[in-house]
């Protein structure tokens, strides 16, 4: 009789869990699981109510790195062969947007603009010309290049970071190759899309810091987000990376969240700019052995840890929407 009132009494709260949910969705988000031994990237659609699993790289035959969720959840953009491509997670419909390939190839960030009404990537018209900031408008069918950065010398990759809500300003970051003495150099660059004034936020060197490619700036545009370690833990080889903030001005550097025994990467903003998500990889003995040490955690704006989706365990989250 107990056994039977407890199983009871489970069916119960699981109703009431899935009736809440069913009629309070939370916020949407996007995952990505990659098998590095394959070489393949899963993604996972969360939509407040289920995680689902979506095949886009089998139905494609595409190595997934980086793909980003349309702000009302419906589109996921993502490149292929030099191609930027998008998928409507409605009809399963795939839309090629560019006619001519663009560069660099597929391992690149690309992120909507948060009215969803643009794409932001990196891109260049042939393997020589110097990789630029981009946009596709969605309404028009156009590619624009928005940034002329001939002044900022040669450097080997872009990786796009970000719109600010009223999609005037971009953040991103350019990586340059190692001098001679092996030292690192990177960029962290505001773009003024109305004026094309390129502005830098930060210079690597000059703060002390290896920095990840990864950055993300608030809806408001006014701070970004970015993984990086110092130039002594650099050295150390540990690889760790920890979170630090910046105003979009270059004022206020701040490590934000440190290194805890996990290394911080891919930070999300919150659709209202009030807490985020950094993506955290590492186990020292903090998970049983085994998995793939991987997990998203929130944080709010002090860097003060508040969740951990622990049904995402061996995922990176890729994109955060709002439910309305």
């Amino acid at each position: 009789m107990k056994r039977r009132l407890s199983f009871l009494l489970l069916v119960l709260i699981g109703l009431a869990v899935w009736s809440y949910r069913m009629f309070n969705p939370g916020d949407r988000h996007l995952y990505l699981n990659f098998d590095s031994g394959h070489g393949h990237g899963y993604l996972y659609y969360e939509d407040g109510l289920w995680t689902r699993y979506l095949p886009l790289e089998r139905q494609y035959e595409v190595t997934l790195y980086y793909a980003d969720l349309s702000p009302d959840g419906s589109k996921i953009a993502f490149k292929k062969d030099s191609f930027l491509y998008i998928h409507n997670l409605h009809s399963n419909a795939l839309v090629r947007l560019n006619a001519e390939p663009n560069y660099p190839s597929d391992n690149t960030s690309v992120q909507w603009s948060l009215d969803g009404s643009r794409i932001g990537f990196a891109c260049s018209l042939t393997y020589e010309a110097p990789i630029e900031v981009c946009s596709w408008d969605v309404i028009k069918g156009e590619m624009q290049i928005l940034s002329d950065l001939q002044a900022y010398g040669k450097y080997d990759a872009l990786y796009f970071g970000g719109w600010s809500a009223d999609a005037k300003t971009i953040a991103f970051i350019i990586l340059y190759p190692e001098d001679r003495s092996g030292n690192r150099l990177q960029r962290i660059l505001r773009l003024d899309t109305d004026t094309g004034t390129v502005s830098t936020v930060l210079d690597s060197q000059q703060a002390g810091l290896d920095v990840d490619r990864n950055i993300a700036l608030s809806p408001d545009g006014r701070t970004i987000l970015f993984s990086a370690n110092t130039l002594l833990e650099e050295q150390a080889k540990d690889y760790l990376y920890a979170l630090y903030q910046i105003n979009s001005d270059g004022s206020g550097l701040r490590r934000l969240v440190d290194l805890d025994r996990w290394s911080l990467f891919l930070p999300v903003w919150s659709p209202d700019g009030r807490s985020f998500y950094v993506n955290a990889a590492g186990d020292y003995g903090l998970i049983p052995h085994g998995y793939f040490h991987m997990i998203p955690r929130r944080y709010d704006l002090s860097g003060r840890l508040t969740s951990i989706p622990i049904s995402q365990l061996g995922r990176i989250m890729l994109s955060w929407r709002s439910a309305e």
